[in-house]
């Protein structure tokens, strides 16, 4: 009788051992060019190169970031939630594609031009979610600059942020409001792109 009852506990475990949850799948997440249509502004006849955004450390993996704290001090990787590609290469693929929508110039190439052309490049210093208890928002700080081997000085040096409310709790709502937060510092580098190239 004990060793009937030894192995139907036993089988029991066996089962419940072979029905173990289903691993979560990884999601993966791009932006996405706005809705509302960018405007149209002709600013050079010149080629655009925009050459690979730099960042550092965790900035180059592909795991979106968050953090918890006020500080934000502490961040941290979620988990099965990806970038399609790397945030520097995520962020410069995307300002080509909104510099060609704005129509900025005959030519813009997603890498780097002979010395006599117009260059753009940039670097990710932030690019994370906060998270709070009341709140939760899409950081992006972003340094962009634009330069040209006939200065010496870079016509364009300038660093943006944009900080963007987060409404929801799905993933969805947190890559509209990262897309919103690139789009608002994208249309403002625009403007000041224009600025410089007026400049004598």
């Amino acid at each position: 009788m004990m060793q009937r009852t030894c192995l139907v506990l036993l089988l029991v475990c066996l089962i419940s051992c072979g029905q173990a949850p289903p691993v979560p799948q990884d999601h993966f997440y791009r932006l996405t060019p706005s809705a509302a249509a960018v405007e149209k502004r002709r600013l050079t006849e010149e080629p655009i190169y925009v050459s690979g955004f730099f960042a550092e450390g965790l900035y180059n993996d592909r795991a979106l970031l968050f953090t918890t704290d006020t500080q934000g001090s502490e961040v941290q990787q979620h988990h099965y939630a990806f970038w399609y590609t790397s945030p520097p290469r995520l962020l410069r693929d995307y300002l080509v594609q909104y510099l060609r929508n704005a129509d900025v110039s005959p030519l813009i190439m997603g890498d780097t031009g002979t010395s006599e052309k117009l260059r753009i490049s940039g670097r990710v210093i932030e690019f994370v979610r906060h998270q709070a208890s009341s709140e939760s928002t899409a950081d992006v700080t972003l340094e962009l600059r634009m330069e040209t081997a006939d200065h010496e000085l870079p016509l364009l040096l300038r660093q943006y942020r944009a900080s963007v409310d987060i409404n929801g709790t799905e993933m969805s709502a947190v890559i509209t409001a990262f897309n919103q937060a690139v789009d608002r510092i994208y249309g403002e580098f625009l403007v000041d792109l224009g600025t410089a190239l007026r400049a004598p």
